[in-house]
């Protein structure tokens, strides 16, 4: 139930990062405190999956592991944490 909450609360900041609104910053933070969340179960189930019950879900070739998984799903933890940092 929570999903539905993220893309409306995602364009309010948005909009707030756009009028230069003072609650910016504290609902930036969640917002980007939820999407890492959403990325370190989305590393840990599939790194789970794939180590222990031998479950991949990517391609075998390195550079289809390193540019999907790994690269690709870095913008997603990279720039949330440089948002929290900035707006703390």
């Amino acid at each position: 139930m929570a999903q539905v909450f993220w893309g409306p609360l995602s364009a309010i900041v948005g909009y707030m990062i756009l009028t230069d609104h003072p609650l910016r910053h504290p609902l930036q933070i969640i917002v980007s405190l939820g999407q890492l969340y959403g990325d370190v179960l989305y590393y840990a189930t599939s790194i789970f999956d794939d180590y222990l019950l031998g479950n991949t879900y990517s391609r075998p070739e390195p550079y289809y592991y390193y540019g999907y998984f790994v690269f690709m799903n870095a913008f997603w933890i990279v720039i949330p944490l440089c948002k929290c940092v900035r707006a703390s």
